[in-house]
This record gives structure tokens, C-alpha cells and sequence, in this order.
């Protein structure tokens, strides 16, 4: 008797504990895939630009649960906290992109479009949507791939938030505000379809081929999307009587524009294209902002007095040796000089007025009051900070410079609330530096994206990536090249790849279809495998910078290069027999 108690007891018992395992097991499964408790940090004994212009000296700043819990003196510090000391150091809020195509893979072959390279259409008078350039039902937070390696080198720079836009031609669809750190993709997100992207970039081979037909196209999307939109809604109210609508996503995805409810981001680098967005939006009138501005000094009154939103390329013209731009003109003006010279002391004086005119803009814009922050479409992000000394060496204030980096993107953007400044509560994004951020020599320590700690490592004096000997005896030398673009013949050229005092450096020169193109590479990076460089050149009056991506095996590479929007083709090279290395 007592075993069979016994028995019906454990039995039970067990049933019970059997029927409450589906209720426990996944409660057990789903505490294990929560993310594991943010670090807590306390940065000590730092001197602390909150704002543009605001010094909080020798306080203490902690960060919990990735935001900035506290800032301040004689501030409690956590026991579980990792404990920074950063005497003398100076901690910013971290850097804020206005548009870049971080995250963004380039798309395999020749163009942006994936049209660019399908067989002939049979009426390229009227081609579909995306052919003609326009996807604006494209959304970038489903092309962002958060393990894409230009997301480290951003935040590197000290960029810790990027406006993310698509590639492509004349509407490549809608951005995001996207978190520089590690994570899954849908993690980094901060805000959703920001704003739709648009340029004045033509369809190849179809229409719009033309800035003439992207204007004529822009306004007819408009229109349908303007007609369409009036439609549903009288639809949606009472659809007896009235044909169903057509629901073009491409055209749906437009309505927000019209109904002024996500602005239009145009990247307009010249006065030509700032002035046609800024029509588009006068006639049409929905929201526009203005980014990768680059020759915009004449318009700072124009924008200002309309409040467009505007963000200034961080691209800027090589340095021109030589003159200042009043001393080159009294050579052009001097009598003793010959024809020729004063032919070349004229064009001398052009071109440093020029190259003054770029890179005094950020100055001309805050002379003239107008809010900007930076765009990094085309600029490298390791350029950044050097850039930005030489705008400030031309007359930008260092305060105007460090908003342009923080509190006005973030306002511009409308994320100040969560962003910009180092205050309490706001998102623990961070920038250390060993010195105050515009001093010749200083560096980036330490960066926060969300609380999330990265350590910069040293980099070698003057930013010139060093080269081991073995590498050096892959790398430098001559290489003959192969370049080939689609659609057309392939183009040869050579490039010269130097060791300087254990430095890569070098030169290349190539055909192009209209001239040999000739430049000195701006950096030349390898492991003995890979191999980057890039270089710049004048593309009628503009300056296109070109990215080769390769890998090396047996004394020849082969991979990619890039131009700008023009998209990528393949590259090879073959090392010379008898390279000479110097």
C-alpha cells in the first residue's frame, strides 16, 4: 500500500512538473537571448566640451545602460564600473554624418543601377521605374549591412551616427539614421526613412539620360504622386463611383514628400544644381535639404533667407603649393614679365583664388549665420579632422566647426533630444581625445557609440600607413595595368608604387577616353595580399576621386575600381620583371 502511495505520488508530482516545463522553458530560452547588461564606464578627471563653446573642467562622466547617466564633480562611481582615467584628456560628443553611403555595399559592375548593364530596352523613351533611376519605394535600412568595414573607419574618424542614403542615379530611395557601432543591422537604427535622396544623375541609355529630362521627370513624379495621393484619399472615403486605384509603390512611397512629411535631401555639389533644387522646391513646394555642398558661398544668403537645412562636403581640393592668392596677383600684374609668364602667373592666381573659395566656404556660412553640418559622400573619413583644421586655418571658428559635428546635425536631423551634446540622459555617444580636437597633433582615443567602448589604436606619425620589408618586396615597384570598363575597349596604363622610409607612396597614370589621366595616389595601403590606394583628378572642372580595391597573388592583383557615382569595373595589374624600388 505505502509503495503504491508512493507511486501515484511520483507520478503526480512529476505530471506536475512535466506541465509547467512549456510555461518555464521558454521564459529559460528567452532571458538566454536578452543581450547581456551594458558595461558601466566612469571616465575620470576629464575636461568636458559638452556644447560648442561649453568647458566643464577636471569632472567625471559615467555611462550605464548606453546612455550618459551623469556628468559632473565629486560623482558617485559605480563598483561594477570600468574606470577610465582621463587627465588631461577631452571628451566630446561624438561626431554626427549628414549623408554617406556607410553600410552601403557598392553594386558588381559599371553603374549604380543595375539597368545600366541589361540588354537594350525596346522603348527607352519611357522605361520602368527603376531603369529611369527612380526606386524611392527603396528603403536603405534593407541594404545596410552593419558588418560592412567602412562603418569601423567612420567611426574611427569619431563619427558615431551616419544619415544613411542608397546608391544610385536619380532617386535612389529613402535614408536612415543609423548607430556606428558592431551589432545586428535592424539594432543600429535610430530613426527610419528620414528623407528621400535625389541628385541629378541620368539614366544611361534611356530617358532620363539628361539633366534636362531628371528635372522634366522630377516634377512629372511629382504630379502622379500628387494625383495619385488625391485619389486614394477619395477612394478611401467612398469608393462607390470611382475607379480603383492604380497603388504604383514607387509613386505611393512618393506621398510622404507631398504631404511634406519626409523631406527631400538633395546632394547638389555646384551653384548650378543647388539653384535647380531649390527651384524644384519653390515650385513644387515640398521640404528640401541641401547636402555635399561644395561651391555654395554664393548662395548663403539665398539659403539662408529660405531656411534650408544644408550640409557642407567635407571633400575638399587638394592644397596648391606655391603663392598666397594676393601675391600671385601681383605677379599677373607685374610689367617686366613675359607674355607667358604672365599666362602662367594669371592661371597660377586663378587657381589659388579657387582652392581659397573651397575651402573658406564653412567660414562664408557662418559669417553669414546659416546652421551646417558635414557631408561625407565622397570625403574619406580619415581625412576628416584635417579637413576640418584646414577650413578652420581659413577662417572657421573652432566652435562652428565642432557644431557642424554635433548640435547642428542632430538639429538639423531631429535628433538633438537623444544627441549632439553630452548631458545627462542623452545616448552615450563619445569622442577622447588626447589633446583639444583641433590641434595639429591631436588623436582620438577612446570612442562611445551607445556605451559601447572602442579603443583606437596608435596610428604612425603623419597618417602614412606603414609597410613591413615583405611587403615592401610584393608591393613596390612597377605595375603595368588593365582597366576595363564596360561598353568599351579596355584602357592600359602603369602604376608606380614607392618605399619611402618604410611608407608606401606612389603615382599612376592611365588612358581615359578623352586624355591620360596622371595623379600622385593619395594613400597606398597593404598587407602584402590586399592592396588600396586612391588618387584624384579633374573630371570636366570637378574632381572625381577614384578607389582600387585588389588582391595580389604571383605578382599580379585584380579587382575593382571605383569612380565616384559612376560605379565600378575591373582593374588588373602585372608587376615588372625588374621593378625598381626606391
Amino acid at each position: 500500500m505505502k509503495n503504491l502511495l508512493l507511486s501515484v505520488w511520483t507520478t503526480i508530482v512529476f505530471a506536475g512538473v512535466t506541465a509547467g516545463l512549456p510555461q518555464v522553458l521558454p521564459a529559460q530560452n528567452k532571458a538566454a537571448e536578452l543581450p547581456p547588461v551594458t558595461k558601466t564606464f566612469a571616465i575620470t578627471h576629464v575636461n568636458v566640451i559638452s556644447s560648442p563653446g561649453t568647458l566643464l573642467e577636471d569632472v567625471t562622466v559615467i555611462i550605464k545602460n548606453g546612455l550618459i547617466s551623469d556628468v559632473g564633480k565629486n560623482v558617485p562611481i559605480p563598483g561594477e564600473a570600468e574606470t577610465i582615467s582621463a587627465d588631461s584628456m577631452f571628451l566630446y560628443a561624438g561626431f554626427i554624418a549628414g549623408l554617406t553611403h556607410t553600410g552601403i555595399p557598392r553594386p558588381e559592375g559599371n553603374a549604380q543601377s543595375q539597368g545600366d548593364n541589361r540588354p537594350p530596352r525596346e522603348n527607352p523613351v519611357n522605361p520602368p521605374a527603376d531603369v529611369a533611376g527612380i526606386q524611392t519605394d527603396q528603403k536603405v535600412i534593407d541594404l545596410f549591412d552593419a558588418n560592412e568595414k567602412s562603418i569601423a573607419g567612420m567611426r574611427e574618424a569619431g563619427f558615431t551616427i551616419a544619415h544613411i542614403v542608397p546608391r544610385g542615379k536619380m532617386l535612389p530611395g529613402s535614408g536612415a539614421i543609423v548607430l556606428m557601432r558592431e551589432g545586428k543591422s535592424g539594432e543600429l537604427i535610430l530613426r527610419k526613412n528620414t528623407a528621400q535622396f535625389s541628385q541629378f544623375t541620368g539614366a544611361s541609355g534611356v530617358y532620363p539620360a539628361t539633366l534636362l529630362g531628371v528635372m522634366a521627370k522630377w516634377k512629372e513624379l511629382y504630379h502622379q504622386a500628387s494625383l495619385g495621393l488625391e485619389h486614394e484619399t477619395i477612394y478611401e472615403k467612398n469608393p462607390v463611383g470611382v475607379t480603383r486605384p492604380a497603388y504604383e509603390a514607387y509613386i505611393q512611397a512618393f506621398y510622404p514628400v507631398v504631404k511634406k512629411e519626409q523631406p527631400v535631401i538633395f546632394k547638389a555639389e555646384n551653384v548650378l544644381d543647388i539653384q535647380r533644387a531649390m527651384s524644384l522646391q519653390k515650385e513644387l513646394g515640398f521640404s528640401l535639404m541641401l547636402a555635399e555642398v561644395k561651391q555654395g558661398w554664393d548662395l548663403t544668403s539665398k539659403i539662408k533667407s529660405q531656411n534650408v537645412p544644408v550640409f557642407l562636403s567635407l571633400e575638399l581640393p587638394k592644397e596648391i603649393a606655391g603663392k598666397k592668392p594676393e601675391e600671385a596677383k601681383k605677379d599677373s600684374a607685374a610689367k617686366e614679365m613675359s607674355l607667358v609668364e604672365k599666362e602662367k602667373a594669371e592661371l597660377e592666381k586663378k587657381q589659388l583664388e579657387a582652392y581659397h573659395l573651397h575651402v573658406s566656404q564653412a567660414a562664408a556660412f557662418e559669417k553669414a549665420g546659416v546652421p551646417f553640418g558635414f557631408s561625407m559622400l565622397e570625403a574619406k573619413p580619415k581625412e576628416a579632422l584635417s579637413q576640418i583644421r584646414t577650413m578652420i586655418k581659413n577662417g572657421l571658428s573652432e566652435d562652428a566647426a565642432l557644431a557642424a559635428l554635433t548640435t547642428s546635425p542632430a538639429k538639423l536631423l531631429g535628433i538633438s533630444n537623444v544627441t549632439g551634446t553630452v548631458e545627462k540622459g542623452k545616448i552615450a555617444n563619445l569622442v577622447l581625445t588626447d589633446k583639444p580636437l583641433f590641434e595639429e597633433k591631436s588623436a582620438v582615443k577612446y570612442v562611445f557609440v551607445e556605451g559601447k567602448k572602442y579603443e583606437m589604436n596608435e596610428k604612425p606619425a603623419g597618417g602614412k600607413s606603414s609597410a613591413s620589408a615583405d611587403v615592401l618586396k610584393v608591393v613596390a615597384g612597377t605595375w603595368n595595368l588593365v582597366i576595363s570598363p564596360p561598353q568599351m575597349s579596355a584602357l592600359t596604363g602603369k602604376l608606380v608604387i614607392k618605399n619611402e622610409g618604410g611608407s608606401l607612396s606612389g603615382n599612376i597614370s592611365h588612358e581615359s577616353p578623352e586624355e591620360t589621366i596622371t595623379a600622385d595616389l593619395d594613400a597606398v595601403e597593404s598587407d602584402g595580399k590586399d592592396l588600396r590606394f586612391s588618387y584624384s583628378f579633374d573630371m570636366g572642372g570637378q574632381m572625381a576621386t577614384v578607389e582600387v580595391s585588389a588582391t595580389i597573388e604571383d605578382n599580379k592583383f585584380s579587382g575593382t575600381m571605383t569612380v565616384g557615382e559612376l560605379g565600378s569595373f575591373p582593374i588588373e595589374g602585372e608587376k615588372e620583371a625588374s621593378p625598381e624600388n626606391n
